[in-house]
Order: C-alpha cells, then sequence, then structure tokens
C-alpha cells in the first residue's frame, strides 16, 4: 500500500495541480475513469484520475486518491491472480508430466512383463517338445533342451529337463546321489570295489556299498574334520587322519576299536597313506612333519622335517619310493626319496604362483600333475624337473582336486565351480565336463575296480561317475552356427535336422547327430517374431524391415516364397490347419 501512495505522489509531482477547477470537465473525467475501470482497463482508468485531479477542486482530490488507490487495488489483486494462475499452470503441467511418466514406467513393465511371459511360452514350448520328442530320437530332445537351457537359463523348467534328459540318457553316466550328514573331505576305495570310505567335515567316517549305495558302518571316533583316508593295497586295514592330530588305523570289517594309533608332535594331520608293500604307513603334519612307521612292529622307519609348513595333500608314487609335498608358503612342490634314511635334498618344481591345493602321480611314477589355489594345473615330467611339460586351466574359482585316470593318458578335476573335468593329457581343452551338483566339488577318488570314479561335494552329496558310459560331447556345446542368440529353434519335416533362428536374422539346418549345416538363409533385418506351421513345412519370420516373410522348409533347404510388408506386428500365431496365421499388433 505504501508503494501505491509513493507511485501517487510521484505521478502527482510530474502532473502538478492546477488551482483552477473546471466542475462539468471534472464530472465527464471522472465518468469516463470510472467507466474504464467497469470495463477493467485500469491502465486508461488511472490516466483519466489523474487528469481529474487537474480539473477537480482541491476538496475533492481525497476522492480521486482513493478511487486511484481502489483501481491499484485491483490491478495487484489482477497479478496476484494471474501469478496463481500460472502457478496453477505450472502444478497442472508437472501433474501430466508426472502421469505421463507413470504410464511410461507402466507401458515398460507391461512390456518386461510380456516380454517375461514370451520367453517363459518359448521355454515352456521348447520344453514340451523335448519331452514329447526324447521317446522318439532322445538325441535330439536332448539337442533341444540343452539349446532352451542355454537361451533361458534363469527358467527352472529349462534347466531340470535338460538334466533330467540327460541323466535318462546316461543312467550308467553316474549313479546319483548318497546324502551324507556334511561336507565330504576326502573318499578311499577298497582295491577290490566292495567297499568304500567318506571322511566328513563333521569328524565322522562313513563306509559303504558302491553297489547299491547302502550305508553300512559309520564311526565317530574323531571329533574333528577328516583330512586324509586311504585303504591298504591288500585290502586289510583303513588309516584316517585329521585336524585332531590323531592317526588312526583300523582293520577292515572290525570297526569297535583301532589297531594302532599314533599322535602328530606338530599341528593337524594333513595326508595319511599306506605304502604297496602293505608294511609301512605314512602320515605328514601341517608344520612339516613326514613320519614313515612299520605296520609290523610301529616303530619308525623314517621320520624328516619339512623345510616349511606344509600345504594340502600329499601324493605317493605308485611304488612307493617318491613322496611329494608342497610348501605352505612358497607354493614349491618337493619330492622326497622315501627310501633314504639319511639327510636328503629334495626334487624341486617351481612354477605356481598360488598354493598347491592337490596332487597326483601318474600310473607309472614318471609324470606328477598339480593343482594350484588359482586353478591353474600343472603336468611335470619327473626326470625333467625344470619346467612344467603341459599346464591346463581348471576351476578359476578355485581347484580342490586332481586324479589321473588308470591308463595314464587321461585325468579329473574338480572345484567351486560345481563341476568335474575330464582331460586328455596334452589337450588344453577338457574332453568332457560333468555337471549336475548342486555346490563344489570337494574330494575325487578313482576306482581301479571299475571304470569310474566317486566324488564328494561341500553339501554331502556322493556321486558315482563312470568314464566308459561317459556320452559324447555334445555338439552344441561346442559349435554354435550363429554368432549372435538364437531366439528360436523348431523341428522340420526331417527328422535328422533342426531349424535354428537367431536374432540378426540367421535361419540355419542343422544335422543333429554331427551339428552340420545342411543348409541356410538370411533376413535382410534382425527378426522380431517367428512361428511355423503345425506340418513343420513354413516358417514366418517378421523383422525389423517390417517385412512378414513366408519360408518353405525342405528337408535339405529353406525357400523364401512371399513377403508382405505390415507395421508393429509382435507376434505371429497359426491355426491348428495351418491355412490362417493370426498377427498381433
Amino acid at each position: 500500500m505504501k508503494q501505491i501512495l509513493l507511485f501517487l505522489l510521484v505521478i502527482r509531482s510530474f502532473t502538478g495541480f492546477s488551482q483552477n477547477t473546471n466542475s462539468a470537465e471534472c464530472e465527464r473525467l471522472l465518468k469516463e475513469a470510472k467507466a474504464f475501470e467497469k470495463k477493467g482497463d485500469y491502465l486508461n482508468a488511472v490516466k483519466k484520475y489523474n487528469s481529474a485531479e487537474e480539473e477537480c477542486s482541491e476538496s475533492r482530490k481525497d476522492e480521486i486518491d482513493d478511487h486511484v488507490l481502489a483501481v491499484f487495488q485491483k490491478i495487484e489483486a489482477q497479478r496476484n491472480k494471474a501469478i496463481e494462475q500460472e502457478k496453477a499452470i505450472e502444478r497442472e503441467k508437472i501433474k501430466v508430466e508426472q502421469e505421463r511418466d507413470r504410464a511410461r514406467a507402466a507401458e515398460t513393465e507391461a512390456k518386461r512383463q510380456t516380454h517375461i511371459a514370451e520367453e517363459t511360452s518359448r521355454s515352456n514350448f521348447n520344453v514340451s517338445l523335448a519331452l514329447k520328442t526324447v521317446r522318439t530320437n532322445p538325441t535330439l530332445a536332448l539337442r533341444i533342451a540343452e539349446a532352451n537351457y542355454k537361451l533361458h537359463p534363469e527358467e527352472s523348467a529349462a534347466e531340470a529337463t535338460y538334466y533330467q534328459i540327460l541323466g535318462d540318457m546316461s543312467l550308467r553316466f553316474y549313479k546319483k546321489d548318497y546324502k551324507l550328514p556334511a561336507q565330504v573331505n576326502c573318499i578311499a576305495m577298497h582295491p577290490q570295489g566292495t567297499l568304500a570310505a567318506a571322511g566328513l567335515q563333521n569328524g565322522q567316517i562313513i563306509l559303504w556299498s558302491p553297489q547299491d549305495l547302502a550305508p553300512q558302518h559309520t564311526i565317530n571316533i574323531l571329533s574333528q574334520q577328516i583330512n586324509g583316508l586311504h585303504f591298504s593295497p591288500d585290502g586289510r586295514y583303513l588309516i584316517v587322519g585329521g585336524l585332531n592330530k590323531r592317526v588312526l588305523v583300523w582293520q577292515v570289517g572290525d570297526w569297535e576299536s583301532p589297531i594302532f594309533e599314533a599322535q602328530s608332535e606338530g599341528g593337524s594331520i594333513l595326508s595319511v597313506g599306506f605304502f604297496p608293500d602293505n608294511k609301512r604307513l605314512y602320515f605328514t603334519d601341517e608344520f612339516g612333519k613326514v613320519v614313515i612307521r612299520s605296520m609290523e612292529d610301529k616303530n619308525y622307519v623314517l621320520s624328516f622335517t619339512h623345510p616349511e609348513n606344509l600345504y594340502g595333500e600329499t601324493a605317493l608314487s605308485p611304488d612307493g619310493a617318491q613322496l611329494a609335498t608342497a610348501d605352505r608358503n612358497s607354493a614349491v612342490i618337493r619330492i622326497w626319496a622315501t627310501d633314504s634314511t639319511e639327510t636328503q635334498t629334495p626334487v624341486t618344481l617351481t612354477g605356481h604362483n598360488s598354493l598347491v591345493q592337490t596332487m597326483s602321480f601318474s600310473p607309472d611314477g614318471k609324470q606328477l600333475l598339480s593343482g594350484g589355489y588359482n586353478g591353474l594345473i600343472y603336468q611335470w615330467d619327473i626326470s625333467k624337473p625344470d619346467t612344467p611339460i603341459a599346464s591346463y586351466t581348471g576351476d578359476q574359482n578355485q581347484l580342490h582336486c586332481l586324479a589321473f585316470h588308470p591308463d595314464g593318458n587321461m585325468f579329473i578335476s574338480s572345484g567351486n565351480d560345481r563341476t568335474i573335468k575330464l582331460w586328455q593329457t596334452g589337450n588344453p581343452n577338457p574332453l568332457y565336463v560333468y555337471r549336475g551338483n548342486h555346490q563344489a566339488i570337494t574330494s575325487l577318488k578313482v576306482s581301479t575296480a571299475s571304470n569310474g570314479f566317486w566324488s564328494g561335494s561341500s553339501d554331502g552329496i556322493l556321486t558315482e561317475w563312470s568314464f566308459e558310459s561317459r556320452p559324447r560331447p555334445l555338439w552344441w556345446s561346442e559349435y554354435t552356427p550363429s554368432k549372435q542368440p538364437i531366439t528360436a529353434l523348431y523341428r522340420t519335416p526331417d527328422p535328422h535336422n533342426i531349424l535354428t533362428v537367431s536374432s540378426e536374422g540367421k535361419l540355419f539346418l542343422v544335422n543333429t547327430s554331427n551339428g552340420d549345416i545342411v543348409n541356410q538363409a538370411t533376413c535382410k533385418e534382425p527378426i522380431l517374431a517367428t512361428a511355423i506351421s503345425p506340418d513343420l513345412s513354413k516358417l514366418y519370420t517378421y523383422g525389423l524391415d517390417s517385412l512378414l516373410n513366408t519360408w518353405v522348409i525342405g528337408s535339405k533347404d529353406i525357400q523364401l516364397t512371399e513377403s508382405n510388408r505390415f507395421s508393429g506386428i509382435t507376434r505371429i500365431g497359426t491355426s491348428p490347419s495351418g491355412n490362417w496365421i493370426a498377427l498381433l499388433f
């Protein structure tokens, strides 16, 4: 209000005050000013009121000032109203934008859910197709199930179907599973294959029959985890060692009490074993003590201290002449002569850049496999220890176990990635990857009585695997015709072929027996939707070029027969008769 009065004073300073008044002119100006004011033309109203002040008498000045003040109040009210209207418009704009954002988010979520539903539908279709095909063509069913699992790894049905079909095709490949109460740290196999033993994390020893996986006996004498377990070569004894620093020997069949017991002078027992002559046993502890004792009189045959603390497993050569140990700090492997009673200098193998977790001698004793904590596997020629003769990349998460195949030309490895890899010596790529475990593989033991091996995992699962029944590697795992993801997979009129559709627009007819490409075709743009006729003779594709293509699928060819332009197709469907197709926009 003060600002308005000041404004009036300023106006008066410019207009001045006339001493001469004209009553008629005054009334006219006031009337015009009020008319402008009534119309809302406040600017002209103020001008008229200012002119009236010059013509009106002094006594009417206050009246005119009140009119001017009222006009300015209306102007202020009008301005405030305009500001409020602008704010309301801005709020409405913000509201509209928020609604638009919510609509966009809802649309995005709807598209995501639609995509998930479509992927689930595709996966379920492939699952159904694989299950329908497994009776007539199990090889093709396995190809479909594996491809579907790779396309939809998050779909539980895809994973379950793949492993179900794989298991059905490989019943002799493994006998699965036997559940134990704790993590399996080590496994021992009776030389005649009639008995097996597992040493557990909780200190238990479980004895079972490999033929029927039936548990026969449980030994609870050790209170802490077991690190070493071994049957004597003649099958008469079982030796055990673990964290409680004790070494125990039982006579097989009499599990009431051990016939031999020794105590480590240092730390926990890391490894135990028997020599091939059945007359000696050995054990090592974490502080580097290596002890060889007689089974007949229980006296020491040889005892020496490793220059450093030990780590991981030790390995005894098949002839018992050499014992391999690994340093805890330097990752150096040392090979000792077990028949020497004098101070000796061991053969050293250097090259690992992480702790050596596991070792295994070849059946002829001339080579040694060593596995580092980082997953790197070295193959050594004992007669040439300067450098490894081969290297392999096993489990990069963490390697736990190594074991040679009885023929010496293959070996197996396992670790934290829940797989077991079968290798051929000299080949840097695994021959096969055994899958199906849910936790890390912590122990492996090759059975000489049968052409197979046993594995134990951190969740207490024992599994028997077979070498000779190993299915050939799936070509799909080794070779993919397209470098882009496969978005659809269909049967064809030829039962030996399948049709793959990749995201960039490649169509491949692939032979299921060998993975060879029978024929192929290419769309101009990436494919967005596909469908196949019930009789498998026609494939419909829709791509980014807005073309709906019709392909005729033969036993050995793919031919484009028709193209039509449409906009915005999201899905394609076919009628049961195959005479009609449905398009979803």
